[in-house]
């Protein structure tokens, strides 16, 4: 399924032997044409590499899904706390309140309570429509939940949305459940145009929205949090021809005479897409090279950003720069490539391998971490790149 030896996915045979959500998934895996060792990754720590607990975790979560049976006390201790705390939309986070304390005007339930109405799921007209229906059992909300990039399948011994929904709070990290939320309110919403509206969604309409909601206000309301959280003091130089600090000058600055100054910048905005960008200028300011990508990809914006910058260093090279600065708005990834001494196993990983492989190309290559006001150049260029996909421009 690769072309050789560019190791790129053959999407026609992936098409061809694969459902729809597979293909999307074996495209999301990302790919670089450097030769690395192969390793062993356990995908269920942030290092790649399995610990007890990490296990233990994975087999209690796995415990608590197939059986949910009544939520514990201890957790819901923990998830009010959790969730009012959950950097997410509020009606998201109220929407699982309600469904967590059986408060939402499902047909059964105003039924029960004597208003006159149908009982049945207004999309089939089969099943009565309980909450446990409507985004459980209902075969709309399986589509949904199983072609999101959660995958989940539920099945007949999983009574309980509400406690799979407590389960999923105490156990999942904010990113996690914040997409459940968002999968969660667009299955809600998209039965409401259903009743209201006589509307049928699709269930890839459904699973977008989620997406795009969600991107929209993390890009809205949290970057200047972003920005001060990563905010740091100058780094230690690890390497002889790179060096890196942290700058906090909103403005881009130029770089030194005889050093081309490179910014990447990624961008989610589309689901299961990366839009990548990056600009070169000299030391007069002046633009000399532009480019922008789109590629398949999962939803970790770590991972985009670390694609970006391995992507500004192969196109600093295709153009025969051998002194370049290159300048990212997260500092995990320049931490990763310039600080840590430990590459996780991971895919992540793998980019920054990637990239330390080739800063030996160059005669002098330093990274530095930006504020995203100072890197707004190559933030536009990643947003094009869903218009204006794999373009270059050169002076």
């Amino acid at each position: 399924m690769l072309f050789h030896p560019y190791k790129c996915w053959n999407s026609d045979i992936i098409n061809q032997l694969f459902l729809p959500f597979e293909r999307d998934l074996i495209k999301q895996t990302p790919l670089i044409p450097e030769t690395l060792e192969d390793q062993l990754m356990w995908p269920h720590s942030k290092e790649g590499i399995y610990t007890v607990k990490s296990g233990y975790n994975l087999i209690k979560f796995w415990k608590n899904a197939e059986s949910p049976s009544s939520t514990h006390t201890d957790a819901y201790n923990k998830v009010w706390k959790k969730l009012w705390a959950l950097p997410t939309i509020p009606r998201h986070k109220i929407l699982l309140w309600r469904i967590i304390h059986q408060a939402l005007p499902v047909r059964s339930a105003l039924s029960k309570r004597g208003i006159q109405c149908l009982i049945q799921c207004p999309r089939y007209l089969q099943k009565e429509e309980t909450i446990n229906h409507v985004f459980m059992n209902c075969p709309h909300a399986t589509r949904i939940w199983f072609g999101s990039k959660l995958g989940v399948r539920f099945d007949q011994r999983q009574g309980n949305f509400s406690d799979w929904i407590v389960h999923a709070i105490n156990t999942l990290n904010e990113e996690d459940i914040s997409y459940v939320a968002a999968i969660t309110y667009s299955i809600w919403f998209a039965r409401n145009l259903k009743v209201f509206e006589d509307k049928n969604c699709e269930d890839s309409w459904v699973i977008n929205k989620a997406w795009v909601s969600l991107k929209e206000y993390q890009m809205a309301n949290t970057i200047e949090q972003t920005q001060n959280q990563y905010q740091q003091a100058e780094l230690p130089n690890p390497n002889h021809n790179q060096h890196t600090h942290t700058t906090n000058n909103r403005r881009w600055t130029r770089p030194s005479n005889g050093i081309i100054k490179i910014n990447c910048d990624a961008n989610l905005a589309r689901e299961g897409r990366w839009g990548l960008g990056t600009v070169c200028r000299d030391s007069k300011g002046i633009h000399v090279a532009a480019a922008t990508w789109e590629i398949h990809g999962c939803s970790d914006p770590t991972m985009a950003e670390a694609c970006a910058l391995y992507k500004a260093m192969k196109f600093a090279q295709e153009r025969g720069f051998r002194e370049v600065e290159i300048e990212s708005d997260c500092s995990r990834v320049i931490d990763m490539v310039v600080k840590s001494q430990i590459t996780p196993r991971s895919y992540l990983g793998n980019f920054i391998l990637g990239i330390k492989c080739n800063i030996s190309f160059f005669r002098k290559c330093g990274f530095r971490h930006i504020r995203r006001e100072a890197n707004r150049a190559a933030h536009v260029l990643a947003s094009l790149a869903h218009i204006e996909p794999n373009k270059v421009w050169l002076e």
